[in-house]
């Protein structure tokens, strides 16, 4: 039951579908609550729990529970750890990693601290002017924005393999009775095992990830409800939409396609 909407939930909508939502929710809401008083609910509150312990370590939290998923998935293809294929496997968490970076370290940061002046005309920069108790003003390109657009997107993304690996079970079966070959229907045995033996742990991974989406939704609601200006939500949308369409439209990196040993699949 928990499987079948977890891949509801994740899977039967396309990344840019749920991209594009993601964009309307944002400028909506935020045109709709522009002028408006917040909510009397706990995620008004910036020092809620979830944002504490949950997004201020958003990637972190995508970063371990999509790694652990995509070496699952290495392991059912490839029957080992530790080799080439496994560190290609998990290239998307170092890609999604470096995006993160980018945005949330470097740019966001520097367009802020660019574009900002200090209460106080004595301090020219924002470190100076915090450090000195005084409010920075600059262009607060909404860090949450980016990164729960771009933790639900990448999850969304990455699960797609859950699909693959089903559709490349029944396909195993029909092979297997086709094949009147020993060595490979003792291949193919040894592959059908080894997915049926890890199917339930991907399946608890998946249902991990549907929730942890879910949660990434909650807040960017909160977000965009509460918090920074609208032309700061949108950039920071825009941020991770751009990056989205980056890695996994503009250079075509399909996450549902891989071998198996006995055949290839691609959608």
């Amino acid at each position: 039951m928990l499987t079948s909407l977890s891949e509801t939930y994740l899977l039967k909508m396309k990344g840019s579908v749920r991209g594009g939502l993601l964009l309307v929710l944002v400028v909506w809401l935020s045109w709709l609550f522009n002028d408006s008083e917040p909510w009397d609910w706990e995620l008004a509150n910036r020092n809620n729990v979830i944002n504490i312990y949950m997004v201020k370590w958003g990637w972190g939290w995508t970063f371990f529970s999509v790694g652990a998923f995509l070496m699952t998935c290495s392991y059912m293809r490839h029957g080992q750890h530790f080799s080439t294929q496994f560190l290609t496997d998990l290239l998307p968490i170092f890609i999604g990693t470096a995006v993160w970076y980018v945005f949330v370290e470097i740019v966001f940061p520097y367009v802020e601290d660019q574009t900002g002046v200090c209460k106080s005309t004595v301090h020219t920069d924002k470190r100076s002017c915090r450090k000195a108790g005084f409010w920075w003003t600059g262009f607060d390109s909404s860090g949450h924005c980016f990164l729960l657009i771009w933790n639900i997107l990448f999850i969304v993304e990455e699960t797609s393999k859950y699909i693959q690996f089903k559709e490349y079970r029944a396909l195993l079966n029909q092979e297997r009775k086709g094949s009147q070959a020993y060595t490979l229907q003792k291949d193919i045995n040894k592959i059908a095992g080894r997915i049926d033996r890890l199917m339930p742990v991907l399946k608890v991974q998946l249902i991990v990830l549907s929730l942890l989406t879910f949660i990434w939704e909650l807040m960017l609601l909160s977000t965009v409800i509460h918090f920074h200006s609208t032309g700061e939500k949108i950039v920071g949308t825009f941020c991770a939409l751009s990056s989205w369409f980056v890695v996994y439209r503009l250079f075509k990196r399909n996450p549902g396609k891989f071998v198996l040993g006995v055949t290839e699949r691609s959608n």
